[in-house]
């Protein structure tokens, strides 16, 4: 990663969909993955993923490093002029990812995809665990919406960007029960078609669950939960 000044962004939203933020944000680097204590990520009013202070509950998400024009980029996109989003700056559990994915966002979305860049780094590790130990990181920002904080409904075109950020998020090593148990009770599904983002030849495999009224995807032998037009993360 450059040395210049820059600032460590957390997305816990469909910008964790790391094509969306190499386009999003041109100049962005992925850092590693990391933990919000004491938050719970919620679908709000507005149909985006919001985090609030709720004590025991953690958000997991990735971290990326955003030069000045990334960050107002951010600020466009999230749509803090009109009070959608506010700016918080919050200490996080960082696991840095190794060197070799540290990289420029845009390089991990090319030539073969995430999948192959966590493949190489995997196959050349002795541990196979490509990340760092947690250690806190402190004025790491955050986008946060108190004005709209009440639960709401997912948007049907949030959902799909979200599916892709899941499988991204899940591959780079956010365990996947954190969106398991993160996916809430509903009064009725709407199942939408799955991630049209997703590479040719990637299959979805949808169930009910009525006991929970959840959605599942199982993805390369790992059940994830999909949030529906149900409640969800931004």
């Amino acid at each position: 990663m450059p040395d210049l000044p820059a600032q460590l962004y957390f997305a816990y939203g469909s910008n964790l969909w790391l094509q969306q933020m190499a386009s999003r944000c041109p100049e962005s680097y992925y850092v590693g993955r990391a933990v919000l204590m004491d938050h719970r990520w919620q679908i709000n009013s507005r149909g985006f993923a919001n985090v609030i202070p709720c004590s025991g509950y953690n958000v997991h998400g990735l971290v990326y490093q955003v030069s000045v024009d990334d960050e107002a980029r951010l600020d466009r996109n999230e749509g803090v002029h009109s009070g959608a989003y506010t700016k918080s700056y919050h200490s996080v559990v960082l696991h840095e990812a190794v060197e070799d994915l540290q990289l420029p966002t845009r390089y991990l979305v090319q030539d073969g995809g995430l999948d192959k860049a966590v493949n190489a780094v995997r196959s050349g590790s002795r541990s196979h665990n490509p990340e760092e130990q947690g250690r806190i990181r402190s004025n790491v920002l955050v986008y946060l919406s108190s004005r709209h904080s009440q639960w709401g409904t997912a948007r049907d075109e949030y959902i799909d960007r979200m599916n892709c950020g899941i499988r991204d998020a899940v591959t780079l090593g956010i365990p996947s029960d954190f969106f398991e148990n993160t996916c809430l009770s509903a009064p009725r599904l709407n199942l939408g078609t799955e991630c049209k983002h997703f590479p040719k030849g990637f299959k979805t495999v949808f169930t009910i669950n009525l006991l929970d009224v959840g959605v599942a995807m199982k993805l390369s032998g790992v059940r994830l939960t999909v949030f529906t037009s149900a409640h969800w993360n931004m």
